[in-house]
Parts: structure tokens; C-alpha cells; sequence
């Protein structure tokens, strides 16, 4: 039997529930030599609100152009797979020009929120803070 494999094919259970707990035991401690457990960090980000729908589909059909260019390496996939990168960022230069327009246009009046608008654009933050 292989060394890997724990020794608790010894014991015999005579009822179904005891048998059944033995088996996922031994698969338990099984996956837990071969495959441990381990933690994975996932890091979610809010969505950017000039992000769309057709970027999205725009960048899946620009992976999928260079995933071909680079499996048959032809001169023709590369250059198709050159113009969906400029027309991808294209797009979305375009969509952020256009929504960060949009929304200082619309704080114009506001100087208070027009000013904030534009140091998160900026991404400045006041490091010193002032007494109250």
C-alpha cells in the first residue's frame, strides 16, 4: 500500500452511518496531506462608474486576439491584435474624458465639491492635518 496513504483501513465499522463516517475520514485526511487547505486574499475594488459594458466585451476580444497571435505567431493576428489595443484604449480614454467632464461640468457651481472632485482626480490628499 502506498506510505502516503494513513493506516485507518485497520478498523472495520459494522453499521452504515460508522462506515460512512470512516470514509470521509480517511478522504478528509487524504486531501488534507495532498491538498491542504490553503488562504486565498481576494481584493474587491468598486466599480469605476466610466467603465462600461463595451469595454468590457472589447478587452475579451483583444485577449482572445493575442491569445491566437501568440499561439500561431502570423504577422496578420499580430496586427489585429495591435489595432484592438489602440481601439481599447481608445475607448477608454474616450469614456474617462468624457465622464470626468461630465462630472466637473456638473460641480461647476459647487467649488467646494468642484475642488474635491479634482484632488481624488489628482489623487491629493492633505497629509498635514490642521487644528480644529
Amino acid at each position: 500500500m502506498n506510505s502516503s496513504l494513513p493506516s485507518f483501513f485497520c478498523c472495520t465499522a459494522s453499521y452504515l452511518d460508522d462506515l460512512i463516517i470512516q470514509y470521509n475520514n480517511i478522504l478528509s485526511s487524504i486531501l488534507d496531506i495532498h491538498a491542504p487547505v490553503r488562504t486565498k486574499t481576494v481584493t474587491l475594488r468598486p466599480a469605476a462608474a466610466w467603465y462600461s459594458e463595451e469595454i468590457n466585451s472589447l478587452k475579451k476580444h483583444r485577449k482572445r486576439l493575442e491569445r491566437r497571435w501568440r499561439r500561431t505567431q502570423l504577422p496578420a493576428d499580430r496586427q489585429l491584435f495591435i489595432d484592438q489595443c489602440r481601439a481599447v484604449n481608445d475607448l477608454l480614454c474616450s469614456s474617462k474624458k468624457s465622464y470626468y467632464t461630465s462630472l466637473i461640468n456638473d460641480n461647476q457651481s459647487d467649488y467646494k465639491l468642484l475642488f474635491k472632485t479634482i484632488d481624488n482626480l489628482l489623487h491629493r490628499k492633505c497629509d498635514t492635518p490642521y487644528p480644529p
